[in-house]
């Protein structure tokens, strides 16, 4: 897809606290959206009650997971009576069962498992809606027991005000805000990014850069070897603090994004897609649309409307917006293949183009902290993937992301700072890992250190 087509795609989904964009008007939907996100975003940045609503979000996992649970064994059970079933029929085969018969059982037997998948999934649904429910009517609670602390604090003169989505010091207030019991909420996302995976980012560096000559834009860089999904996965950063961040951050100006590979098709049943689909499956989402939901639309209304198509090519990259990740609210789904692994890349190629897009959009909704796959890919070939060939394709993304940066900063109207952090296979070796981070001050211009000297 050129950069006309993947413009409005990742655009109409990315949107995250653009209400001024909205049309409002008397539309019900949009209003009670609204209400919602402003009375969460106040409450989560009240200090007072900020733990307690992160609680009330873990209290509906327990119930989420039983069900879970016990779909996979119903599953299980019912694929192990139909294996029994068949080798029982195959082995009466030519007495009591023919080839004929035997086909139409499995066939019966993939209809019952298809039945009773739909049949648990609508049930999970249905409680994801009741728990959904349930939630928003106690953060009216948790909202109107603040509003009231708020007026007897201001002796009844003064109401907590509801146009907090647009208030462009809330993220940077966030900090501030938090209780004394809560102060330990106070570090940023891309500092829990690496703090709450110690154990596993075995291999990760850091670098501040300068853009521009005249108005210099600052930006940091890191580099990390950690799976793509690792750091978006709340069950592997499980920490008050990192969901607290999170959190706080989901209506404010620093917004925090991952780019993920995929292939050609919207449901895949292998590899980082089909893991990234069954965690998003996994979670509660209280402010979106479930991802189902939000794939259909762009599958039945976005792709035809921009595109004049209904199918993925390389180089597409469609968008999804969560508030029940780790460290991430926006998804870009940038679509690859087998074709990078073996061929060269250059600036012009059509995943070098979305890329520019991705940051472009970025840009425009305050996604401060983006995570890219440095190489392009999720996983280590060592017969394809050659150390030369790491190398290549790692300057040739560092050199067009620089490029995109510059024309970005061109359109800033102040000194703006973000983190983009480049994602290398885990597997990766320490040796080359070492090779791939020195391109960075290679390719960019440090930022100066200051030294400060004491006169003796």
């Amino acid at each position: 897809m050129n950069h006309r087509m993947t413009e409005p795609l990742v655009s109409v989904q990315s949107s995250i606290r653009s209400t001024d964009e909205l049309l409002v008007g008397d539309n019900p939907t949009i209003k009670k959206s609204l209400k919602f996100a402003s009375m969460y975003n106040d409450v989560i940045h009240s200090g007072k009650y900020t733990e307690q609503l992160i609680k009330l979000e873990n209290s509906y996992k327990p119930a989420l997971d039983e069900m879970f649970k016990t779909r996979d064994v119903s599953l299980e059970e019912l694929q192990l009576r139909s294996s029994k079933e068949i080798e029982s029929a195959i082995s009466q085969l030519g007495q009591s069962h023919t080839e004929a018969t035997i086909s139409c059982l499995a066939s019966r037997h993939c209809q019952d498992m298809e039945r009773l998948l739909t049949n648990w999934n609508m049930s999970i649904e249905a409680l994801k809606d009741s728990q959904r429910e349930d939630f928003c009517e106690k953060l009216q609670e948790l909202y109107d027991k603040l509003k009231s602390d708020n007026n007897e604090q201001n002796g009844g003169n003064h109401s907590l005000k509801m146009d907090t989505l647009n208030n462009n010091d809330k993220g940077d207030r966030s900090n501030s805000m938090l209780s004394n019991e809560s102060a330990s909420t106070t570090i940023s996302i891309e500092d829990l990014t690496l703090n709450a995976s110690n154990s596993t980012i075995q291999m990760e560096e850091s670098f501040t850069i300068n853009l521009g000559s005249q108005l210099k834009t600052a930006h940091n860089l890191r580099i990390l070897a950690v799976d793509s999904l690792y750091l978006c996965d709340p069950r592997r950063n499980p920490s008050y603090q990192m969901r607290t961040q999170t959190a706080m951050s989901l209506y404010s100006h620093n917004l925090s994004a991952l780019v993920l590979l995929v292939d050609n098709h919207f449901e895949s049943y292998y590899g980082v897609q089909h893991e990234f689909v069954q965690l998003c499956q996994s979670l509660n989402e209280f402010h979106f649309d479930s991802f189902s939901k939000q794939i259909k639309h762009i599958q039945e209304r976005v792709m035809p409307s921009y595109a004049g198509r209904r199918n993925l090519n390389l180089g597409d990259c469609y968008v999804t917006r969560h508030s029940n990740l780790a460290n991430v609210h926006v998804v870009f789904h940038l679509v690859t293949d087998d074709s990078l692994k073996t061929n060269e890349v250059n600036s012009r190629h059509e995943i070098m183009s979305s890329l520019r897009n991705i940051l472009r959009v970025a840009h425009m909704y305050d996604i401060k902290t983006i995570s890219i796959p440095l190489l392009l890919v999720d996983e280590m070939d060592e017969e394809i993937l050659t150390v030369a060939w790491c190398l290549r394709r790692a300057e040739i993304v560092l050199k067009c992301v620089k490029g995109f940066l510059i024309e970005m900063a061109s359109l800033s109207t102040g000194v703006e700072q973000g983190t983009i952090q480049f994602l290398v296979p885990k597997g990766i070796s320490e040796e080359l890992f070492t090779s791939l981070a020195n391109l960075i001050p290679e390719i960019f211009r440090l930022a100066n250190s200051l030294i400060l000297r004491t006169s003796p």
